[in-house]
């Protein structure tokens, strides 16, 4: 008989207090190659400044048109100045650079696999330990990087949009 897994919360660490959605790669946005950003996104935390820890992201890649369920590497850059990218841009400066506090990554091996090759979505999870503190107005800001080979939104047909949940908990 296999024994129920119990939860154990670990110590001097609250429990997930939040769960932040967020469209990171929309329907109606520009193509997204390889290695281009998608649009910065703003992740509203709190309504004052706060500190915490993403301790995980799910990704949903699906589709409302023609195109495919992508299931493909990516990064997602997170920081907190609200570093204004645009869908398709593909230049990462180094005044970009110094205003990210760093970035999350989904490998490609992380999506769940199809259930029967008819898949209207795809999801992936990331657990992580990624600390934070967000701006005076309590936001983070998230930017998607497409690090697989097949551009996002392509084709006029083409509605691929990613989307992602924030598993966040937050510090005293």
């Amino acid at each position: 008989m296999a024994k129920t897994p119990t939860y154990k919360p670990v110590e001097n660490k609250k429990p997930l207090e939040l769960i932040l959605n967020t469209e990171l790669v929309g329907i109606n946005e520009a193509q997204v190659d390889q290695h281009e950003l998608g649009s910065t996104k703003t992740l509203s935390v709190a309504d004052v400044q706060v500190s915490g820890e993403i301790i995980g992201v799910t990704l949903i890649s699906s589709e409302d048109g023609t195109g495919a369920i992508l299931k493909q590497a990516a990064d997602i850059i997170i920081s907190r100045s609200g570093v204004g990218f645009s869908a398709g841009d593909g230049i990462f400066t180094i005044a970009a650079a110094n205003a990210s506090d760093g970035f999350i990554s989904v490998l490609a091996g992380d999506w769940m696999a199809s259930m029967n090759g008819t898949d209207t979505a795809g999801m992936a999870h990331v657990v992580t330990a990624f600390p934070f503190r967000t701006d005076s107005s309590g936001n983070l800001y998230a930017t998607f990087v497409n690090r697989g080979a097949v551009p996002i939104n392509s084709d006029a047909g083409d509605d691929e949009q990613v989307e992602a949940n924030f598993f966040i908990r937050l510090d005293d």
